[in-house]
């Protein structure tokens, strides 16, 4: 790629005279600000002009700094050319030496919020299903451009994978505008490492463990939706990397061992081992309920300290897991409740896994009448009209707060507590 030659001075586009209106003057001299490209720049900049003129609205382009390769934080600014209004692209890193220009140009065709219900046995893959029930008859390069730009979720979860097949029952969404960007490494944290366990902090949003029809996927691929299980390990060799000096091998990173999940969009403690015989020990801890997990969630209304007990079942009659009243079947749930305090209407609630089943915590909450806020998948009793979130908040307000287990190499034990997320902390303050 050509380097640019860029200098300060004013943008000067020489595509003839404009008629000087106040709004046209006010831009002009905000255009002083700007940096002068040259006449090679500037035809080049004319050019993206007659496409954006003939191509039409352009939903989503990908900018880069040719100079540092910033992309983050970008300042938009209005200017008023000739033929029709431009944003120019100031990169915050050099906002008097650089300018920034379209990498990848590409038009997203615009759609407004859709949801579908999956009907069909066959199981049919995320984008034929997609290019099936979309209006317009999107070609398969439309329908490829919605998954990429994080504009296809299914069940309120982001899916940036095509080939995913879609079973009965399952709900897929499709937004006008690209989902927020999953949190990534920089969003975790470790709070205890040695050469058995560790033990982090998960953010809201983020997949525990990456699934194994995903493990072949190519590096790029799966950066665009980082999971715990792989973000963990980069974290330690990029820690073993600067202890040692020494530059890290983005081929090898350290093996850990699933103990237990998260909710995606809850957060929290959580733990791994490090090796298959540290697995093995702290699992057992949790089956024989010798380890401690405790969440904190928020929920409408108030709820009498109890113990809630149920038979879980995979599907209770409209695709969801949920409790059923046959004892002989399905697996055992319990989980302990406890009121903390009041926020407004809402109430600070203390839940303790003793058993710790997919979802647990919500079910048992929806069934009781008392649905999490934040929670889109769980809404109330199965058969009863959905009790609706009139909380407001922006994620789902379940947290892993303590967990407590022994080592199991020196069977010391070992007790971690982590209060409420920033986000989460502002929003209650805002309630109470």
């Amino acid at each position: 790629m050509k380097s640019l030659a860029l200098s300060r001075a004013s943008l000067a586009l020489p595509l003839g005279k404009a008629r000087q209106t106040p709004e046209t003057s006010s831009r002009t001299n905000q255009a002083v600000q700007i940096t002068k490209v040259e006449a090679y720049q500037q035809s080049q900049l004319r050019d993206f002009i007659v496409r954006l003129k003939f191509h039409g609205l352009i939903d989503l382009v990908d900018y880069s700094c040719y100079i540092c390769g910033s992309s983050n934080s970008i300042e938009q600014l209005q200017l008023q050319s000739i033929e029709l209004r431009v944003t120019m692209l100031i990169c915050p890193v050099h906002p008097t030496t650089c300018l920034l220009f379209p990498r990848i140009f590409k038009r997203i065709h615009r759609v407004p919020d859709i949801n579908f219900l999956i009907e069909s046995k066959n199981k049919p893959t995320l984008i034929a299903a997609l290019r099936h029930n979309m209006p317009g008859k999107l070609s398969w390069s439309a329908v490829r451009k919605l998954v990429d730009g994080r504009r296809v979720s299914i069940g309120g979860v982001l899916c940036i994978d095509e080939a995913r097949r879609l079973g009965v029952g399952e709900i897929v969404q499709v937004s006008e505008r690209p989902v927020k960007p999953p949190p990534g490494d920089s969003d975790v944290e470790i709070h205890y490492i040695d050469k058995h366990v560790v033990v982090a902090e998960k953010p809201a949003g983020m997949i525990t463990l990456r699934r194994k029809s995903e493990h072949s996927w190519p590096w790029t691929r799966r950066n665009k939706q980082p999971t715990l299980d792989e973000c963990v390990p980069r974290l330690i060799a990029e820690h073993a990397a600067r202890k040692t000096n020494k530059q890290r091998d983005h081929r090898k990173h350290p093996k850990l061992y699933s103990v237990h999940r998260l909710d995606r969009d809850s957060s929290g403690l959580i733990v791994f081992a490090r090796d298959e015989e540290s697995q093995g020990q702290i699992i057992r801890q949790f089956a024989d309920h010798a380890a401690v997990r405790k969440y904190v969630a928020l929920i409408p209304g108030t709820l009498k300290d109890q113990s809630i007990r149920s038979q879980f079942i995979r599907d209770r009659g409209d695709g969801l897991r949920g409790s059923t009243t046959d004892t002989n079947i399905g697996e055992h749930a319990i989980t302990h409740f406890k009121s903390l305090r009041t926020i407004g209407k809402l109430s600070e609630l203390e839940c303790t896994l003793e058993t710790g089943r997919t979802n647990q915590i919500r079910i048992h909450l929806a069934e009781a009448g008392h649905p999490i806020c934040g929670d889109i998948k769980y809404r109330g009793p199965f058969g009863k009209p959905a009790i609706k979130d009139t909380s407001g908040i922006h994620r789902l307000a379940l947290h892993a707060t303590e967990l407590k287990f022994k080592h199991p190499d020196t069977q010391r034990l070992l007790e971690f507590e982590l209060g409420w997320p920033l986000d989460m902390q502002r929003f209650i303050e805002k309630m109470g």
